[in-house]
């Protein structure tokens, strides 16, 4: 049985209902990743050698599988597997751009990422991860840190004005 969408699944629900081309929707989705302390991938080898799965969309095209939350991981595995654990490889988003570089020149390319397989997943091309990936990091650590939080919407210009205040 499918768990209840969780707060990314909310996220990704709300970047869908954007009005654009494209581009907001993953900058905002893409934030939300890298938020994250660390992000979770698919080991289907061993825990010595490890080796994360890789998918493919309808077109062939190959993909990193990639979960925001270990408990995504679990219902895909426990879905399409024996059941026999769930072996995991943790990493944080920032680390992605280059483990997908390393995979790519071991395995054959992989041209993106496909985030939460399942009702609310979205793919991101590899090129577009390294990029935000690399503007992230330039950013001033304390920035960074800020980011690590939530947003409310349609907050009032008094409200934004308040958490602006009180540091928030």
């Amino acid at each position: 049985m499918a768990a209840l969408p969780d707060w990314f699944d909310l996220w990704v629900r709300r970047a869908r209902e954007l009005p654009g081309d494209g581009v907001r929707q993953l900058e905002l989705l893409l934030g939300a990743v890298f938020t994250l302390p660390e992000v979770f991938l698919w080991n289907v080898g061993t825990v010595e050698a490890p080796v994360p799965a890789i998918g493919e969309d309808e077109s062939g095209i190959r993909l990193l599988l990639l979960f925001t939350h270990e408990h995504k991981l679990i219902e895909l595995v426990e879905e399409h597997s024996s059941g026999a654990g769930v072996p995991a490889i943790a990493m944080p988003p920032v680390q992605v751009g280059g483990f997908l570089q390393d995979l790519s020149a071991e395995s054959g390319e992989i041209a993106g990422v496909l985030v939460n397989p399942g009702d609310f997943a979205f793919q991101v091309e590899r090129r577009a991860w390294e990029d935000f990936s690399q503007a992230w990091t330039r950013r001033d650590p304390a920035e960074r840190q800020a980011a690590q939080g939530f947003w409310i919407p349609k907050m009032t210009g008094e409200e934004e004005d308040f958490w602006q205040e009180h540091g928030l």
